[in-house]
């Protein structure tokens, strides 16, 4: 008679089926990375508006106050009779002669003033332009012109002034020994639109000696397009962050602000001494200053925001990898805190930073949010090095990100050395898991 034989489980276990608990976790935090998409695409939103409602301020008070200023010239307009030919007749018009001097100098005085309008700072400037200069005897055999066919008793001399009503005070010339003010409206001519002009005596064959100052404002431009023979231009403010148009020679900057000095020479001209009715190319010719008037706080927090998927992916892996380490199982849900947590420090970011200025919003947002996730983790994992560890972590992160978006041309190679340093870190602490028997370990 055979007798019945018993196997324990732990001879011969029965088969199981595969567990794959880990591979659908992965998928559903990748889920939840690729939902705070959605929260991420808001608040790009959200900066844009606030950006695009600052530009807006900024225009209402520019209109207000003056809107950006190129000063032209100074030139000589002297008319003139010649005789054409038209429709088989020969008539006689008048036309325009115009002259530069042969030296000019310029020195201006900035005072930047700030305007507020609710959360809003308007950089706007006022200065004192000086122009000192020379006209030589003018050359009218180079325009094949002789004196008799010219109309000294209009001739005028224009500066163009792209915003005239920026103009705070009486403009005053002083032409050899007369005195006059410049009066604001230009004859039509093919340089400047609008501006100032005097009328002027002109003595062909002698030398006259002038001195223009004027009183402008503008809105955190002011360029020059200076003509004449050989020009001398210095400009100095106390604001410290100019942004100049057309290499100065010389420049100091410093934190009690700039001064800038710009010669241009004869050969530097593209344009003659003097010309009848054709226009010359000032487009070479002009320098100047601005200040920044577009609130970089934006700028920078839209540049934040641009990493942050990326910055909650690596959050999430590196969250993934505590729990593969600890053993613990971290519920989605949590992830999806977490995701929101990250998320709302750009609201934090983009609010605070219209009070107090980009680089304080920035570390009390990063530290509001640091030790609100850093102490999450505690609560699920009650180990206080790995809750310190992750905080740490965190916390080098955002001083990176913070790095990033301080740098332009080079932010793209050092955000990608650091893609790879995570990636190589994960790889490293990861090597010896055993990704089949990962949801038994847990």
């Amino acid at each position: 008679m055979e007798t019945q034989q018993t196997y324990t489980p732990e001879q011969y276990p029965l088969p199981k089926k595969n567990d794959n608990s880990a591979l659908w976790k992965g998928v559903i935090v990748s889920i939840l990375v690729l939902a705070l998409l959605l929260p991420v695409s808001y608040i790009k939103m959200l900066v844009a508006e606030r950006s695009e409602r600052h530009e807006q301020v900024i225009q209402e008070i520019s209109n207000q106050w003056a809107g950006e200023q190129m000063v032209l010239g100074p030139v000589l307009m002297v008319p003139y009779y010649e005789i054409v030919q038209k429709d088989g007749r020969t008539i006689t018009q008048k036309a325009n002669a115009y002259f530069i001097a042969d030296k000019l100098s310029v020195n201006s005085e900035i005072l930047p003033e700030v305007r507020k309008r609710s959360l809003y700072k308007v950089q706007l400037m006022k200065s004192e332009l000086k122009l000192k200069g020379t006209f030589k005897p003018l050359q009218l055999a180079a325009l094949g012109l002789s004196a008799d066919k010219m109309l000294w008793n209009e001739a005028k001399l224009l500066i163009g002034l792209s915003d005239t009503k920026g103009l705070s005070k009486e403009a005053q010339l002083d032409w050899n020994t007369e005195k006059q003010v410049l009066q604001p409206g230009v004859p039509e001519n093919g340089l400047c639109a609008s501006g100032l002009s005097a009328p002027v005596k002109v003595n062909p064959e002698g030398t006259v000696d002038f001195n223009i100052t004027m009183n402008v404002r503008s809105s955190g431009h002011l360029y020059f397009s200076l003509m004449a023979g050989t020009t001398d231009a210095s400009l100095s403010s106390s604001w410290s962050s100019p942004s100049f148009t057309g290499m100065p020679d010389t420049a100091e900057i410093n934190a009690k602000g700039f001064r800038a000095h710009w010669s241009l020479s004869q050969a530097s001209r593209a344009y003659p001494r003097q010309w009848k009715q054709s226009i010359p190319n000032l487009s070479n010719n002009t320098i100047g200053v601005s200040f920044a008037n577009s609130d970089e706080s934006y700028i920078k927090t839209d540049r934040v925001v641009k990493y942050a998927i990326l910055f909650i992916a690596l959050t999430f892996a590196v969250f993934f990898l505590i729990e593969v380490l600890q053993r613990i199982q971290i519920h989605p849900l949590q992830y999806g805190l977490v995701g929101i947590a990250l998320c709302i420090f750009y609201t934090l970011l983009l609010s605070i930073s219209e009070y107090t200025g980009f680089d304080t919003a920035y570390i009390i947002a990063s530290l509001a949010t640091i030790l609100l996730i850093g102490m999450y983790v505690w609560s699920i994992f009650h180990k206080p090095a790995v809750a310190l560890s992750f905080t740490i972590g965190l916390a080098a992160l955002y001083a990176y990100i913070y790095f990033l978006i301080q740098l332009e041309e080079m932010s793209l190679i050092f955000g990608s050395i650091a893609l790879f340093l995570v990636v190589a870190a994960i790889m490293f602490f990861t090597r010896k898991v055993n990704w089949y028997q990962l949801n038994k370990r847990m």
